[in-house]
């Protein structure tokens, strides 16, 4: 009986404590439940936090146009929302002193890419240019190039006025020879990147831009 008695509060104490540790742990349960973990919101990437590797050609014959590729890597320690879109990383060709394309001026491509780019992480861009000098609607992204300006065609002239023309030119050729060479060379840098026709032969610039400010220095390359 004794015996009996000692089973009895040995099996009411181990059910007290098998009891008593359910609720425990669902009430643990309970409280995990109800707490929220909260992330942070990421913030757009600062381009002083990125590093990049930029890739183009060397050389590219007249109206073959270019790829130009850059791929941005976050250094920073916490992850960044990048608009990879054509709207925010762009490329901008440059002949002499004048702007010939930009390609957040005249979009290709999806406009908005958001990526999150954790930290360490890479993102690739790439920026096609179809060679033609831009115009201020874009429409030389679909043009073709135009024609070098030509020569009218005339008649030849009689044999007094051909005498006549004659003196003045003469005397037109005296007047300009002076200035015919730097005139030459400034309307042949002006023939190059007339706008809508393709960009001619010459050196010229590209760089990356991001949110409108400059995010690579120039590179060179060439078309001939």
């Amino acid at each position: 009986m004794l015996l009996f008695l000692l089973l009895l509060v040995v099996a009411v104490i181990v059910g007290y404590l098998w009891v008593r540790g359910t609720i425990r742990s669902q009430d643990e349960e309970r409280a995990a439940a109800q707490v929220h973990t909260v992330y942070p919101t990421p913030v757009a990437c600062d381009p002083s936090s990125l590093s990049n590797t930029v890739q183009g050609p060397e050389s590219v014959g007249v109206g073959a146009g270019a790829t130009f590729s850059i791929s941005l890597v976050n250094n920073g320690s916490v992850p960044c929302l990048l608009d990879a879109g054509s709207q925010a990383v762009g490329v901008r060709v440059s002949s002499g002193s004048q702007q010939v394309w930009d390609s957040v001026t005249c979009p290709v491509g999806q406009a908005e890419r958001p990526l999150l780019l954790p930290p360490g992480q890479a993102a690739d861009v790439s920026v096609t240019w179809n060679g033609n000098a831009a115009t201020s609607d874009c429409a030389a992204a679909t043009a073709a190039p135009a024609s070098p300006a030509g020569t009218s065609a005339s008649s030849a002239p009689s044999d007094s006025v051909s005498a006549q023309a004659t003196d003045q030119s003469n005397t037109a050729s005296a007047d300009s020879s002076a200035t015919d060479g730097s005139s030459a060379s400034a309307s042949a840098d002006q023939a190059q990147t007339a706008p809508g026709s393709a960009a001619g032969a010459g050196t010229y610039r590209f760089h990356f831009v991001m949110g409108g400010k400059d995010l690579t220095e120039d590179r060179v390359f060439v078309i001939g």
